[in-house]
Parts: structure tokens; sequence; C-alpha cells
């Protein structure tokens, strides 16, 4: 995660706490393939509209920077899934991870 945010743009929303301090309350983050990468909204701020906002302007970025905005969603993460979708997102296929370890 600290290589994503090293080298490729990514996008927060910040927003004031009850001190007003600014404090993150959602990220995106480009990954090392070139698409949408981590997504992650604080429990606190869920709900809220932020990640929508967040990649909404990470899809921009990508856009303008040439990159055709894409990205991987695990099969049971339907919160992002209808997020994705909702910002005009398509599904594509799917692909099945296998791990392979020593005996």
């Amino acid at each position: 995660m600290q290589k994503m945010l090293e080298l490729n743009p990514s996008t927060g929303v910040f927003v004031r706490n009850e001190r007003g301090e600014e404090v993150l309350a959602s990220m995106v983050l480009q990954a090392e393939y070139g698409g949408v990468g981590l997504l992650q909204t604080l429990p606190k701020h869920r709900r809220k509209g932020y990640a929508s906002i967040a990649l909404a302007y990470q899809t921009r970025t990508l856009g303008r920077n040439g990159i055709l905005p894409h990205t991987h969603v695990l099969h049971w993460n339907t919160a992002t899934s209808v997020l994705l979708q909702k910002l005009g997102y398509k599904v594509h296929g799917g692909s099945h991870w296998v791990m392979v370890t020593k005996i």
C-alpha cells in the first residue's frame, strides 16, 4: 500500500472531526496494474457518499491519464459492486484465484 501511495495517483475524502481537524473518511488508490486498487471507507463514515466521490474522482483521473478505468472485486463484495455499477462500471466476467502451497 505504501508503494501504491508513493507511485500512483490516489484520492482521499477528508472530513472535519468534532475538534475541527481534517481526518480521512474514504480513499481510493491506483493499483500497480493501472486500475482502481484499494477502495476503503472508515466504518463510521460509510453510507454517506464519500466512496462515490472518491471513486468518481479517481475514475476521471485514470481516464485523463489515458488509462481505461477498471478494477477487480471479490464476488461477495456486493457494496462495492453496486457502487461501481452506479458509476458506470460494467461486469465483464469472473476470474478464479488459485493458491498453491508446498506440501
